[in-house]
């Protein structure tokens, strides 16, 4: 039997299920005329790829946990994993983290008035900072009084952006604080995957993050050595908006794009020996183009 009872996804939009908001005003509609002939329960959990990682496990008593937002990044991962192993029950031994590292541009802030954090979005490329994402508290499910909240936070949010914010600087402080995160992980013997790189200098040297230390807990996708699901879903045009032949412009992955990335999760656990080979057997690598495009044709 496996000694992992419980799995932890962190991320952003990407592990989220982001396209996928069911339960949202703005979308509800339009995803419900789409998916509702599918046999799958129409939440935004069970169409993102932790969902369906769960499904493959659930009958083996493992439990897989989203934690992932839309918008999030690492700042909240870094706060819920820490919350997450200093818990009374805590168990590292049935134990597993998985996490999708971000970029620069998710700025976590703590807000008085909702007395918890937002998330503040700002274009990571863009110098000048002249464009602008956004904030929220959960996209696509803040009330009008929780919108209004941050709203009202956003002049002041961005000036001081605009005072603070330097590209190389940001990107130097994103380094310092994964390789903080990841030898907090190791000094405590925590069991963890990364299902997206992350972000590392240009040159593999060796005196900001340890790459044989990363290489010993990467997810591979599709049996090769792309080291991130959004790589893999991208790289192979699994996208909401391919499946849904335009009816829906997104191009987060799709049931189709997140079936698959759960399958190469899945394949991961039994190389990481997370998995026995004698408990459950290994999925054949072409399964993960068996799923074919009946999703989208199936769409009318």
């Amino acid at each position: 039997m496996s000694k992992i009872k419980n799995i932890h996804t962190f991320g952003t939009s990407f592990t989220a299920g982001g396209g996928y908001e069911f339960d949202s005003n703005g979308k509800r509609e339009i995803l419900y005329n789409l998916y509702k002939h599918l046999d799958e329960e129409l939440t935004r959990y069970n169409f993102s790829w932790p969902g369906q990682l769960n499904k493959l496990l659930k009958s083996h008593k493992i439990q897989v946990h989203n934690h992932a937002e839309s918008g999030y990044g690492n700042q909240r991962m870094y706060r819920y994993t820490y919350d997450i192993i200093n818990s009374k029950n805590f168990n590292k031994d049935e134990t597993l983290f998985i996490f999708e590292f971000s970029g620069v541009g998710r700025q976590e802030i703590f807000l008085n008035s909702l007395n918890d954090y937002i998330i503040f979005n700002f274009r990571d490329n863009d110098h000048l900072n002249e464009k602008w994402d956004g904030a929220a508290h959960r996209y696509f499910y803040d009330d009008v009084e929780t919108f209004n909240e941050v709203e009202k936070s956003l002049k002041l949010i961005r000036q001081y952006h605009e005072m603070v914010y330097d590209y190389e600087e940001r990107q130097k402080e994103l380094q310092r604080n994964n390789t903080f995160f990841l030898r907090y992980l190791e000094s405590l013997g925590i069991n963890y995957l990364i299902g997206q790189y992350p972000y590392v200098p240009i040159t593999k040297e060796r005196n900001h993050i340890d790459f044989e230390l990363l290489d010993n807990h990467t997810v591979h996708f599709n049996g090769d050595n792309i080291m991130g699901l959004n790589t893999y879903y991208q790289n192979a045009d699994f996208s909401i908006t391919r499946e849904t032949f335009g009816k829906i412009e997104d191009g987060h992955a799709s049931l189709l794009g997140n079936k698959n990335i759960a399958i190469n999760m899945f394949n991961n656990l039994i190389k990481y020996n997370f998995i026995q080979d004698n408990e459950l057997e290994v999925l054949p690598s072409d399964t993960q183009f068996c799923i074919d495009d009946s999703i989208s044709k199936n769409i009318i």
